[in-house]
């Protein structure tokens, strides 16, 4: 699946949905549920 879960709070961020980017080159992201930034893969 296009899942992510943030090592912070735990939720999953969906790859799918709109993803508020910090830095899209180097995939890192914001969580939607906590605000801090996660690395995805």
């Amino acid at each position: 699946m296009n899942t992510e879960q943030c090592p912070h709070c735990g939720g999953v961020i969906c790859l799918d949905q709109k993803i508020e980017w910090i830095d899209q080159a180097n995939r890192i992201a914001k969580c939607p549920h906590c605000g801090k930034e996660v690395k995805l893969d």
